[in-house]
């Protein structure tokens, strides 16, 4: 079904704690939405930093969660984003099964990252979730369903509990649990105060194995504190799925500051913060392939003769012997797509112009592909 919704007010700044720090809230489908959004020193307005999503559990939020999980004090080491998205007051993340709601979380948090989007200069592909507790069950939710947004997930000390997870994409998953967590058991079965009958971990990290065919592995390793650290990939390299257990932190968040008497004790064998950001950003999203053709195809001979930079516009020129589809993208020097042109039947010579007034100085690489064959340029844009 398709919702429309109305953005009452977009931003409320509301006395946040620090110039880098946003109160937020707007109204979605009719829900007064709070969260609070982190901006690192380093930004510029100008370049492009990634984003951090972080999704609280039950009992924190805003400030308090930000404090436990230090994620914003990360951000301004190593220069990102993080949003700090509050579920509804009354109930949990709608993360599936028995925390299914009618709330629309997914579309919640995606509406939240295109608010952004049109605000802030944000890397769309390096846009990653993680969460703690029920914040973490979310976390595998929007990896599953929001897959072609979110470049790699992290939940924390909470599993895999939607019966239906069909992701667009393989997406690499870190899970981080303590095999003496007593709310969300590390073999499954019922918490202390819970009446659900949870997954082991093994079998959450199991389904990620299977639905990102990470089947080689796990490779194992042990730090000098104890922690165990799995991993699975796939045939290529290209995805990743890793474990991290701790013997000791109960229902925390390892590395934190902050105790808590009915969580427990965080396990300093690992940050979990730490660990987080060094796998996000070895993981952005990859870039699109469009020149695949699922249908075998006569071959043609395609030659791209030159590009050059014109008032303002690339001009591609490229010659065709039979009429063929043509893609052509643009992407700047770290993989991020600056424009992208297509048309159909194409023959003979022909002069395509694609707008170049919005970029920036630097070193663009240009593709142009048919359903057999691909050609790729480098250009240099100077002003």
């Amino acid at each position: 079904m398709v919702r429309i919704f109305r953005l009452l007010l977009l931003f409320a700044v509301t006395g946040a704690v620090t110039a880098e720090d946003i109160d937020g809230w707007l109204i979605y489908d009719g829900m007064y939405r709070t969260f609070l959004f982190h901006i690192p020193p380093s930004y510029n307005g100008i370049d492009s930093l990634p984003l951090v999503i972080n999704m609280n559990g039950g009992g924190r939020e805003g400030q308090a969660y930000a404090s436990m999980t230090m994620t914003s004090q990360k951000s301004d080491v190593e220069g990102f984003f993080v949003l700090y998205p509050s579920h509804p007051s009354a109930a949990p993340w709608n993360a599936g099964e028995w925390y299914d709601s009618e709330v629309d979380d997914v579309g919640f948090i995606s509406y939240l990252i295109d608010t952004l989007l049109a605000e802030y200069s944000i890397d769309t592909l390096r846009i990653y979730a993680t969460g703690f507790s029920t914040g973490a069950l979310m976390t595998h939710r929007l990896a599953c369903e929001l897959s072609t947004r979110i470049a790699a997930a992290a939940p924390v000390a909470g599993p895999l509990i939607l019966d239906a997870c069909e992701p667009e994409r393989r997406v690499p998953l870190m899970h981080i649990h303590a095999r003496d967590d007593h709310h969300v058991p590390y073999y499954g079965g019922r918490g202390i105060y819970e009446p659900y009958f949870w997954p082991s971990v093994d079998s959450s990290t199991g389904r990620w194995v299977e639905l990102n065919q990470c089947l080689v592995g796990p490779d194992s390793f042990t730090n000098q504190e104890g922690a165990l650290r799995q991993r699975w990939i796939n045939s290529d390299s290209s995805c990743e799925v890793v474990l991290w257990t701790t013997e000791d932190g109960q229902h925390t968040w390892p590395g934190s500051p902050t105790h808590d008497p009915i969580l427990g004790v965080p396990s300093n064998a690992i940050s979990a913060t730490d660990e987080i950001w060094e796998f996000f950003r070895t993981h952005p999203m990859p870039v699109e392939e469009p020149c695949v053709s699922e249908q075998p195809v006569p071959s043609t001979s395609f030659k791209l003769h030159t590009t050059e930079i014109i008032a303002d516009e690339c001009r591609v020129s490229f010659s065709l012997d039979t009429p063929e589809y043509v893609h052509i993208l643009l992407f700047d020097a770290t993989g991020r797509k600056a424009g992208t042109y297509f048309k159909e039947a194409m023959q003979g010579m022909n002069f395509i112009d694609m707008d170049a007034s919005g970029l920036e100085a630097g070193v663009y690489y240009l593709i142009v592909c048919t359903p057999t064959l691909t050609e790729t340029a480098r250009i240099i844009v100077a002003y």
